[in-house]
């Protein structure tokens, strides 16, 4: 996979440029494993994310 990833990527650009790439998307899943979670512990929603969104639709107009 991780081959299939450079060569993906690696598309004429030089390894500076791939570098800054990487680093984005090094912050990018930073912060989402930060966000990972936040909500596992709540109570007065429920766990599974689709039956809480089909909940949120069911009071739309």
């Amino acid at each position: 996979m991780e081959v299939m990833h450079e060569a993906i990527m690696n598309d004429g650009k030089d390894a500076a440029q791939l570098d800054t790439v990487e680093e984005r998307r090094a912050r990018r899943m930073k912060a989402l494993k930060q966000a990972a979670g936040i909500w596992a512990k709540r109570q007065d929603i429920p766990a599974d994310g689709l039956e809480y969104q089909r909940e949120l639709r069911a009071e739309w107009p």
